[in-house]
């Protein structure tokens, strides 16, 4: 087993540094250095790359995998690596590094495995008999246990959750909100913006009259979670302002990547708009979803 300094640091510089109390600004390394999102030509050229044979095939929901075998990854031998995407477009959500065994020697292969990956990552968040899970807050970014044909076990690691409310994560959103900022903060933050609060709840808070891109809102409203940490801003502007409103958008973020009959969107990675413009009553309404723009961040 290596020394707790050095785990720290090889968690660290694949995972960023959510190990260690300094903020960092590495870019999320996973398994084979595959990147967040990236689709499935692009996988396989990579695995070609590093000289391993990968192929495409359907999953019984009939989505595309990327599956090498024989691999060694970081000195540990696997079976099978198995790439699983999203829909359209088909996007890298989740990467598995199986070992096959027979099905009385599961549990045994389990714990092996899990040895085997606490060597790079620490010790589990938590463990039993078959199964162990390495988490980063509240989300699962390793899940290690048995496989339904209980032939085979794997420790899979999920894209999203490697990304979620990271403390290098760039603000890049009204108020300049830090995406683990809690509830208090975020008072604090927007109302040294804005002067004062108009409205308060459990889940939001909002103000009236307060400047975005250099153009003043009708009303502001930041979303919060169960936990206090930010989900979503939406920003509410005169209609007559729409062509303002859109330009300033654009320059931030780029052009508009769909429009449909309601309104303009945003798109990047991930099954969410990151970024929605459309009309809503007697308003003009902005809808920004940070933990969207949290995955493209990294995913670029």
């Amino acid at each position: 087993m290596f020394g707790l300094n050095a785990v720290a640091l090889i968690f660290t510089l694949m995972f960023g540094c959510f190990l260690l109390p300094v903020s960092c600004f590495a870019q999320v390394i996973l398994p084979f250095d595959i990147l967040p999102y990236q689709h499935v030509d692009t996988v396989v050229n990579l695995f070609k790359a590093k000289a391993i044979d990968a192929g495409i095939v359907r999953n019984q929901e009939g989505g595309q995998e990327v599956r090498a075998t024989k691999v060694e990854w970081k000195d540990i031998e696997f079976d099978t690596v198995i790439v699983s995407f999203t829909g359209q477009p088909e996007e890298v959500t989740q990467i598995s590094l199986v070992r096959a065994c027979e099905e009385d020697e599961v549990e045994k292969a389990t714990e092996k495995l899990i040895t085997d990956i606490s060597e790079l990552f620490g010790a589990p968040t938590e463990d039993a008999m078959d199964y162990a899970i390495w988490s980063r807050g509240i989300r699962q970014m390793i899940f290690l246990g048995r496989r339904e044909d209980n032939q085979s076990i794997a420790a899979s690691f999920d894209v999203e959750a490697a990304l979620y409310r990271r403390p290098s994560t760039d603000a890049y959103w009204p108020y300049q909100i830090p995406i683990d900022a809690s509830r208090d903060e975020i008072e604090r933050i927007v109302t040294a913006a804005c002067s004062r609060l108009i409205e308060r709840d459990d889940m939001f808070i909002s103000t009236a009259g307060c400047f975005w891109l250099g153009i003043r809102s009708r009303k502001m409203i930041i979303w919060n979670d169960e936990g206090g940490l930010i989900t979503q801003i939406e920003a509410r502007f005169d209609p007559a302002r729409e062509s303002e409103v859109r330009d300033a958008i654009v320059k931030k973020y780029g052009k508009q990547t769909a429009s449909d009959d309601t309104g303009s969107s945003w798109h990047f990675v991930g099954s969410s708009d990151a970024v929605r413009l459309e009309k809503q009553d007697a308003d003009l309404v902005v809808l920004i979803d940070v933990l969207a723009l949290e995955r493209k961040q990294y995913a670029e």
